[in-house]
This record gives structure tokens, C-alpha cells and sequence, in this order.
């Protein structure tokens, strides 16, 4: 069908802490959905099951413990894109000639320039003026035209610990980094060149030799990246803080008296200039070559009108822009006054439910107390008149907000009932999330005019539930039953589906990067929660029939992977399906989706996109399942060797002898990640004996489909004993 992705590390597997990591491991991933046959025994009482599930992550794979199994796959899709999100006048600052270009760090603006041949040269210079903030407590990006795998490209970052200092570093194509580092000096300007003949590395400080070291291996220019300042060329990580000036980029090696020239203002050599970036009034190309870099400036909420019309948020312009048949109006909607934040600024949007009648539109920000000095977040309803923003009223005058800008929330949507949901996050601050008196850590309900609900579920209040660390984004069915995307800290995203009065446990029982599945205490789990840092944000339900596989399923944006997640519940609100929609034409950040009348998905971040197509009859398993049934017998932990295909599990006993039925473990395994299973050995460290701990084995191979292949080990246990089994797969 078709709408218009092992090495010898050793894992471990821990079942007091209810979690498998395997580190280092590469593999083609199967899902499985068969329900697994376990051999004749004796199934009393003291039967457990386990079952975890396996995916990808940046240590190789990582398996948590789960409640059950669930459909997980990925596609692939077509987008096109159609706006390319750049703000109308370029924020300039003092440079060291001129004006420069400030980058801030938490707040992910950058400039890109689009990789094309004239960047990349087997020799080359770079030459620029920097001045590091030096508050900026972070390890950061300043300059990077490098690959994900680091097999190709260059790149400048700047190391705060436990001195300033900035790293040049050329790859070659084996993943090696031959690098160079500098000191440099927090708070004002440093010239810096780095150079490559193709066997050195070298970096100058105002002028100055400063280290250098020998390239080995071969070096591939093109890196298939785009050349980015202020955050990594490849993933949008390592956002830096600081002001840039007079970039030049050069397809030969600069001599020493150029560099000396350059660093004095004398001389500005023009031979095989690749570019030249004065920013002294934006991101133009001063060379003959026409690189222009592009700011970005990203969407992070939109809504669509019921005409058509697509209603998006800048986060660090302030502006509310109108997009009517896939082009943007020249003029904003509204430019309101915000307070640009890490996490703050103009955020979520939401049309009121009557928009054809009243033309509502409703808002939340990030703004300023002058006297109070304190940042807060409040939300503001404007009426529409000929794409022009009339009429404020104020909804929710103060949301507190945090010191360092960061956790802030402001997903807005309406649901059925006619109610306006709204979340705001913990704001930095621990101790309020688990008190129903506050604002923070919630999603609130109210009604369109900021009134509360005679329905909530606490008496006089908005909040709807509690317990939260960073809500980004709401959806809700026709039906009312909602989801909400939150983020974790690096660790555990979450899907939460919305009950009201719920206690989703932030901070108490549900801590920062800790297995939502051993809190063991009444507040609410995620139906779906992800180890890897995926950063959900906006989410909306599809109801429409254009892409009949997403109808009746909740669209989340994923800002980190740059994918769409469709997640379908089922009757008793629990994950029955999520399909991953990825994007193999282009990689980009994802935080805001919509649904147009028609059917039509928009999605984006610094760029929007409208979905062309889904190809449904590629699909690729996102999730391994591990499952295991124990009978009187306790696992202590499991260790799994990938080269040498071999699983061993340590466990222990409980029963005595003279039962009916003796202890058994049973383990279903998934025959992409271990091989066909072959042998089994094991060992008493009661008896001291080999073999004492088995009385017998059974080794079953399902073959079904190419992906439902498994290998399920049936383990008769002598009683009272305990030691461990390898199981031995095939090579």
C-alpha cells in the first residue's frame, strides 16, 4: 500500500532494576506480535512474566521493562517543503569590525548555510573573529560542517571545562578526529584560524601558531551536511552562546603573514575565497560565490482555520504569521512583545472552537515583570479581522516562570467539550509540581473567557492534572480523550494519556531519568515513554480520510529525531499502535503539526512542510521484545554476548524438593538479535557441578515471517538451587 533502519560488548539485564542496556550492539530489528506458546507445565500462582522492550539508542540498544506488547514500525514519507521560517530583520550586535552576529545558546537559533561543492575542499582555511559568553556553562557547537558518524567535515567547539578553550577537528573517513585545541579568552574578541593541508592540522590564535598535529588516513570534504554556526551541522545539538564576526572561508592554505595580516585588519587576502560573512547587516556572502547563510527561527505551534488558512508561532520573533494557500502573508498577524527565553517565548496557539462565528484567536507567551523583575508566561485572546490581530483580552494575567527560561510548557488546544487545555511546565523549581495550589507542573482547563469550569475536578481551580515536568503538547478525540507529550532530561520522553484529576508523579514517584515502570505507587504511567530523547512537542488527533492510515490516531511531533509518531489507543486507553513516520529526503528539527479541513498534515520547526505521502509497504520493526516466564524461580540478572551469540542467565530457586512440578524459565527471544538458540550449559554454584542447575532443556524455533522469526528456551530447573545458564546461539 501507498499514501498520496554486533559488536562484542557485554549486557546486562538487572531484574531488581527492571531494565536490559545493551551497549555497543548493532542490529536489524524484528518485531513481533505473536503471543508466545510456552511449553506443558504446571502454570500455578507463582508464575511471572517479564517482558521488555529493545530499541536503538546512542549506546547501541536499550530494553526497559514493559506492561505488554504493542505494535511499533517504521515508514517512510514524502514531504514537500513549503516556507522556509527566516525572521524579517536580522539582530545585529557590536562586533569586532562592525556589527556581528550574536548566537544564544538555549534559545536554538542558529544560521545554516546549505551544503553545495565550493564548501568542500580537499585543502582549506577558515578564518573568523569570536567572543565566547562566558556564561554559557556548556560544551558547544560554534562552527560545524561534519557528519553524524564523523567520517567526513571539520568542526569548531568550544570546551568550557576545566578551562575555555576552542577545538578544531579535522575527520577522516575511518571516524578518527585529529584535533587542535586553543585557549581562548571569555568576554572579548579572539581571531581564530584553522588550517588543513591534507597532512596537518593547525590552529592560530590572534596570529599565533598555537598547536598542530598529523592527519592519517584519507579525507573526505563532503560530509553531506549543511555548515552551521551556533549548534552541530548534524543534530541540532550543542547550542552555543556567543558573537561571531568576519567569517572567511578559503579553498587553499593561508600562509603565516596572511593570518598575521588578517588578525591585524592590514590586509584581507581575496585568492580562492569560498565566502565571506561580515554580518555587519545579515548573513550575505560578500564573495563572488553567493553562500549566503540563512538565520532560522523556528515554529513552534500551529493551528488551522476552518477557510484554510494556517495560524503559526515564531518563538523568538513574537510573531503570529498567516500562511493562505501555502504561502505566508507578507505582513504578521501579530508582533507581541515576548521575552525570549532557553525555553520561553511566543509558544502556543489555539483557534477557538466558533472561529468562523468569532474569529479567536488565543495565545501564550513569555513575558517580563520589570518591577517584580520575573519572567512569567500568561495567555491572551485576539479577535481576527482581515488577517490583522484586534482586540486583546488577557486570559491568564501570570504563570510563573523560571529564572534560567527553561521548562515553560504553553501547548494550547481545545477539546470537544469546548474548554481551553493548557500545560505549563515545573519551571525549574521541584518542590511545587506535587501541590495542587500552584500553576506549574499542570494541564489547566478553562473555560474560552478564563473563567473555571463548574466540572473541574478540583473545586475553584484550573488545573486539570498534576504532576508534570514539561508538557509540550495536547490533542484530544472527538470523544474527549486526550494524550499529552512530555519531556523528560535526558532520559524517558513520555505519552501520557489525560485523566482527569491524574497524577502523572513529577517529581516524587516519577523522577528526572528514571524507568516510569518501577514506580510502583497509584499516580498515572505513559502509555508509551522513550529512553532515547525524542523532545515530543506539539500533538493533534487526525480524523480525516486523506492518509487512511492515520484516521483515529494521535500525530505527535518528535523534535529531536525529525520524525511524526502516529499513536493509536485502544479501548481501555492503552498503546495498541504507534507508526513512525521518518523522512529520509531531509533531516530537520519537528516541533510544531496541524491538520488542515482537507486532511492535509503541516508540520515543522525552522522550516515548514506539507506530508505528501506514506509508503506503507515498507516497513521496519522499531521494537524488539524479550520475554521471559519464571516458576519459582528468581532471575538475578542476564548477560548477553553478542559475538559470541551466547545469553546466560543467573537464577535462583525457591521451591524444595518433593513439589509436582519443578521451577522453570522460559525465554522468547527474537532471532534477529541472538541467531537460532542451538545449545544450552549451565552450572550449580550450589552443587559446584556443570550442568547441576538444569534437569532439562527444550529449544524451539518459530520460523513465521521474516520478521516474526524467534527462538523460544523451555529451562526444567532442579529446585532449591542456583547458579547460571548460557544459552548458545547459532553464528
Amino acid at each position: 500500500m501507498y499514501e498520496s533502519d554486533l559488536s562484542g560488548q557485554t549486557v546486562y539485564l538487572s531484574n531488581a532494576l527492571t531494565s536490559l542496556t545493551i551497549i555497543g550492539l548493532i542490529c536489524s530489528f524484528c518485531f513481533i506480535t505473536f503471543i508466545v506458546n510456552f511449553a506443558a507445565a504446571d502454570l500455578s500462582d507463582q508464575e511471572t512474566k517479564q517482558t521488555y522492550g529493545c530499541e536503538i539508542a546512542s549506546t547501541g540498544i536499550h530494553c526497559d521493562r514493559v506492561e505488554s506488547r504493542f505494535n511499533s514500525f517504521y515508514v517512510m514519507g514524502n514531504a514537500k517543503m513549503i516556507y522556509q521560517v527566516t525572521p524579517i530583520d536580522f539582530d545585529s550586535v557590536k562586533g569586532h569590525n562592525g556589527n556581528a552576529l550574536a548566537l544564544k545558546g538555549y534559545i536554538q537559533k542558529f544560521v545554516t548555510l546549505a551544503n553545495n561543492p565550493s564548501l568542500n575542499n580537499q585543502l582549506f582555511s577558515i578564518s573568523f573573529w569570536m567572543k565566547q559568553d562566558p556564561t554559557f556553562p556548556s560544551n558547544s557547537a560554534v562552527l560545524s560542517h561534519i557528519n553524524f558518524t564523523h567520517t567526513s567535515g571539520w568542526s569548531f567547539e568550544r570546551i568550557w571545562k576545566p578551562m575555555d578553550r576552542l577545538k578544531f577537528s579535522v575527520a577522516n573517513t575511518r571516524g578518527d578526529l585529529f584535533t587542535v585545541q586553543s585557549p581562548i579568552h571569555s568576554g572579548s574578541f579572539d581571531h581564530i584560524v584553522g588550517t588543513f593541508d591534507g597532512r596537518v592540522v593547525k590552529i592560530y590564535l590572534n596570529g599565533a601558531l598555537v598547536n598542530s598535529t598529523r592527519f592519517y588516513g584519507e579525507f573526505q570534504p563532503d560530509p553531506g551536511v549543511p555548515i552551521n554556526i551556533g549548534q552541530n551541522s548534524y543534530d541540532h545539538d550543542k547550542a552555543w552562546m556567543g558573537i561571531i564576526d568576519d567569517l572567511r572561508m578559503y579553498a587553499r592554505v593561508l600562509s603565516i603573514k596572511e593570518i598575521q595580516d588578517i588578525s591585524r585588519d592590514v590586509h584581507s587576502p581575496l585568492e580562492e575565497l569560498v565566502g565571506y560573512w561580515p554580518f555587519d547587516n545579515g548573513t550575505k556572502d560578500y564573495s563572488s560565490r553567493d553562500n549566503d547563510f540563512r538565520e532560522v527561527v523556528q515554529v513552534v505551534s500551529m493551528a488551522f482555520a476552518p477557510d484554510g488558512r494556517l495560524f503559526f508561532t515564531e518563538k523568538d520573533t513574537g510573531e503570529v504569521r498567516i500562511m493562505k494557500d501555502d504561502k505566508v502573508l507578507p505582513e504578521p498577524f501579530v508582533r507581541i512583545p515576548i521575552r525570549v527565553t532557553g525555553h520561553g517565548g511566543l509558544l502556543g496557539i489555539a483557534l477557538d472552537p466558533d472561529f468562523a462565528i468569532n474569529h479567536y484567536v488565543y495565545l501564550c507567551y513569555t513575558g517580563f515583570d520589570d518591577k517584580a523583575n520575573k519572567i512569567f508566561d500568561k495567555v491572551v485572546r485576539f479577535t481576527e479581522v482581515n488577517n490583522k490581530a484586534t482586540t486583546e483580552q488577557i486570559i491568564i494575567p501570570y504563570i510563573p516562570g523560571s529564572s534560567d527560561g527553561l521548562h515553560v510548557g504553553g501547548a494550547l488546544t481545545f477539546g470537544p467539550d469546548k474548554k481551553l487545555y493548557l500545560s505549563t511546565g515545573f519551571a525549574s523549581t521541584l518542590d511545587l509540581k506535587q501541590n495542587k495550589t500552584n500553576l506549574l507542573g499542570k494541564v489547566l482547563r478553562i473555560n474560552r473567557d478564563g473563567t473555571i469550569p463548574s466540572d473541574n475536578p478540583f473545586p475553584n481551580s484550573p488545573v486539570y492534572t498534576w504532576g508534570h515536568r514539561n508538557v509540550y503538547g495536547i490533542a484530544l478525540d472527538d470523544k474527549g480523550v486526550g494524550i499529552v507529550t512530555e519531556n523528560g532530561e535526558a532520559h524517558y520522553d513520555e505519552i501520557n494519556v489525560l485523566n482527569k484529576g491524574g497524577n502523572y508523579g513529577f517529581p516524587t514517584t516519577q523522577g528526572t531519568n528514571t524507568d516510569p515502570t518501577g514506580d510502583n505507587s497509584s499516580n498515572l504511567k505513559p502509555v508509551r515513554f522513550y529512553y532515547q530523547t525524542t523532545a515530543p512537542a506539539q500533538a493533534v488527533y487526525y480524523d480525516e480520510d486523506k492518509f487512511p492510515s492515520l484516521k483515529g490516531k494521535y500525530l505527535v511531533a518528535m523534535f529531536n529525531t525529525g520524525s511524526l509518531h502516529a499513536i493509536a489507543l485502544d479501548g481501555t486507553k492503552k498503546i495498541k499502535e504507534e507508526m513512525i513516520i521518518k523522512f529520509p529526503s531531509f533531516y530537520d528539527n519537528i516541533i510544531a503539526v496541524a491538520q488542515s479541513p482537507t486532511g492535509d498534515v503541516y508540520f515543522g520547526a525552522d522550516n515548514i512542510y506539507k506530508l505528501d505521502s506514506i509508503d506503507l509497504n515498507h516497513s521496519y520493526p522499531q521494537i524488539n521484545w524479550v520475554e521471559l516466564t519464571l516458576k519459582d524461580a528468581k532471575l538475578n540478572n542476564i548477560e548477553f554476548e553478542p559475538d559470541n551469540k551466547t545469553i546466560s542467565l543467573s537464577i535462583g530457586t525457591d521451591r524444595i524438593g518433593g513439589e509436582i512440578a519443578a521451577p522453570f524459565v522460559n525465554i522468547t527471544l527474537p532471532i534477529s538479535l541472538f541467531g537460532s538458540a542451538i545449545d544450552l550449559k549451565s552450572y550449580s554454584e550450589t552443587t559446584g557441578q556443570e550442568g547441576g542447575l538444569v534437569k532439562q532443556f527444550k529449544i524451539t524455533q518459530q520460523f513465521r515471517t521474516s520478521h516474526l522469526d524467534e527462538t523460544t528456551v523451555f529451562v526444567e530447573l532442579n529446585p532449591n538451587n542456583r547458579g547460571q545458564i548460557s544459552i548458545i546461539g547459532s553464528h
